[in-house]
């Protein structure tokens, strides 16, 4: 279950990607969120490369296809570190 507090951000997310969230975990200062059709979104600080992007860019205003756009099944994350398992 998600918690209230990301209600807002989540709902704002869904209408950037169309379609249904399946999992979204909270990592320190950054979001990475699993699609409906298995896309792995990241949002947030991004300073060590957390949200596998291949870089370090924040991307606080707009969600980015993370993980060089491979789908996924679960997502999990640690407060440094993320992981897909597809």
């Amino acid at each position: 279950m998600i918690s209230q507090a990301y209600i807002p951000f989540v709902n704002t997310f869904r209408d950037k990607i169309f379609g249904p969230i399946s999992s979204l975990v909270v990592m320190g200062e950054n979001v990475l969120i699993l699609a409906g059709n298995g896309t792995i979104y990241g949002y947030g600080n991004n300073a060590y490369g957390e949200l596998g992007t291949g870089d370090s860019t924040t991307y606080n205003s707009n969600p980015t296809i993370a993980a060089g756009g491979l789908k996924a099944k679960k997502i999990a994350a640690g407060e440094y570190t993320a992981f897909a398992l597809g």
